[in-house]
């Protein structure tokens, strides 16, 4: 049960810093119209959000085409909600 709760952990913690950039780093997320008309955040074209595990299961988010400005409000917001928890390169 131990390794499903630490899977489940990360999991959440992947997904949560991913929301929080579409929700707080409005220079790197855009909106978008779905078939049902609905709106959807996703990130700008040229941005990608890459993740992995370090053998630590830290948390390694690697910010394609993000500027030097967008990675350091997102080091700070997962420094602030996971505490040595997210490294952001």
């Amino acid at each position: 049960m131990k390794h499903y709760e630490n899977v489940l952990d990360e999991n959440r913690r992947k997904n949560i810093v991913y929301g929080e950039i579409l929700k707080n780093v409005p220079t790197a997320s855009r909106d978008k119209e779905q078939e049902d008309g609905t709106m959807v955040k996703q990130l700008k074209p040229g941005l990608e959000y890459k993740w992995s595990f370090d053998a630590q299961r830290n948390l390694e988010v690697d910010l394609v085409g993000f500027s030097t400005t967008e990675k350091n409000a997102v080091k700070a917001l997962a420094d602030n909600l996971f505490p040595g928890k997210v490294k952001v390169k």
